[in-house]
C-alpha cells in the first residue's frame, strides 16, 4: 500500500543550530509547514540516489 499518489501531506517542523554562541544552541521552528516536509524529502531522495546510483 503505502503513499500511492507520492504526495506530501504531512507537516514538518524545522530544527536548526546557532554557531554564534557557544556551546551551539538548538532552535526550532514552532510552526509546522509543508514546505519543510518537501526540504527533507528532498534531502532524502537525494540521499538515496547517492547511496545507491554510486
Amino acid at each position: 500500500m503505502g503513499n500511492l499518489k507520492g504526495s506530501l501531506e504531512t507537516l514538518s517542523v524545522q530544527f536548526g543550530l546557532n554557531f554564534t554562541v557557544k556551546p551551539p544552541k538548538a532552535s526550532k521552528d514552532p510552526e509546522p509547514k509543508r514546505e519543510y516536509t518537501r526540504a527533507k524529502d528532498n534531502w532524502e531522495q537525494a540521499y538515496l540516489r547517492n547511496l545507491f546510483l554510486h
